[in-house]
C-alpha cells in the first residue's frame, strides 16, 4: 500500500513505508537503510550512515512530481516529442526552451496523473514550452465547449473512451 504526502491540497510525494522501516544485521545492530554499513559507532544515528546514502535511498524509493518530471525528460532525450527541440529542464539562460512536463491524455478526459502512473509514465511526454502553451490553449478551448454542452444539459457526463497509453 503506496503511502500518499499531501500539503495545501497538494500531493507531494508517494512512497511505501515498508520501505523505510530502520534495519538490523545478525548482530542486532542498527545498519545503513541504503549499503548495510554498521550503525554501531553511532547509537543516535539508526538509518543511514551519511546523507549521501541517505539521498541514493530516498532516489530509488521515493516518488517525487520533481523526480518524475526528470524521469520523462530523460526518457524523451531531453527533447520536445512534438517538434524535436532540445529543451532544458531548468533554463537558465536567454533563449533556451523549458522542458515541460504534459500529460498525453488530460485528467478531465481520464488521463491517469504522475502518481497513478507509477512506474511507468506512460500518460506524460516532455515538450517546449511553446508546444505546450499550444496544447494547453486547445485543451482549455475543449473543457469549455464540453462544460457548456453539460450545463445546457446536451450533455450528461463526459464520455471516456477507451484509452491505450
Amino acid at each position: 500500500m503506496l503511502k500518499k504526502v499531501w500539503n495545501n491540497s497538494r500531493l507531494l510525494a508517494v512512497y511505501d513505508p515498508d520501505v523505510f522501516k530502520w534495519k538490523k544485521n545478525e548482530k542486532g545492530e542498527y545498519v545503513c537503510m541504503n549499503c548495510a554499513k554498521s550503525l554501531a559507532f553511532n547509537k543516535r544515528l539508526r538509518t543511514y550512515c551519511s546523507g549521501t546514502c541517505q539521498n541514493e535511498y530516498f532516489e530509488k524509493n521515493y516518488a517525487t512530481w520533481e523526480r518524475v518530471r526528470k524521469q520523462v525528460w530523460n526518457r524523451d532525450n531531453n527533447k520536445c516529442v512534438k517538434c524535436g527541440r532540445g529543451v532544458a529542464l531548468y533554463p537558465l539562460s536567454e533563449g533556451v526552451l523549458g522542458a515541460e512536463c504534459d500529460h498525453i491524455v488530460p485528467l478531465f478526459k481520464g488521463g491517469k496523473d504522475w502518481f497513478e502512473d507509477l512506474p511507468e509514465l506512460k500518460n506524460f511526454q516532455t515538450l517546449c514550452e511553446d508546444c505546450h502553451r499550444k496544447k494547453s490553449r486547445e485543451e482549455a478551448k475543449e473543457r469549455t465547449k464540453l462544460n457548456k454542452l453539460i450545463k445546457e444539459g446536451r450533455q450528461k457526463t463526459l464520455e471516456l473512451a477507451v484509452i491505450r497509453y
